[in-house]
């Protein structure tokens, strides 16, 4: 179906990407994501986070919300509402407030530069 669009919009192939992972077809959808990776990387790096958490997988799913943030500019920084969101599924309310208080430092010293 992608294929048959020369340069589709970065949205629309991951919407391909989460209707794969939402019917079983996991391996697909991280194909569909690398190949979003060519156009629109930070694009491919979210799904690739949202598709490890949809997997269970919430430890490599945090861990490459962690190495998207220190890339992020203070405007991704939200996007990273999924790691409080990981947290909670967990449980762990200490790992919830070191990150919002990461994250207030990061938008507080943005506003100063």
């Amino acid at each position: 179906m992608l294929s048959d669009i020369p340069r589709p919009l970065g949205f629309a192939v991951a919407a391909v990407a989460v209707a794969q992972a939402l019917t079983g077809h996991t391996a697909a959808a991280r194909a569909t994501y690398d190949r979003l990776a060519r156009d629109e990387p930070a694009l491919a790096d979210e799904g690739r986070a949202d598709l490890l958490a949809y997997e269970g997988r919430l430890d490599d799913a945090e861990d490459a919300v962690r190495e998207q943030r220190a890339n992020a500019t203070p405007a991704e920084i939200s996007r990273h509402a999924v790691m409080r969101a990981l947290g909670v599924g967990r449980g762990d309310l200490s790992s919830i407030f070191r990150l919002i208080h990461s994250e207030l430092e990061i938008t507080l010293s943005s506003l100063h530069e």
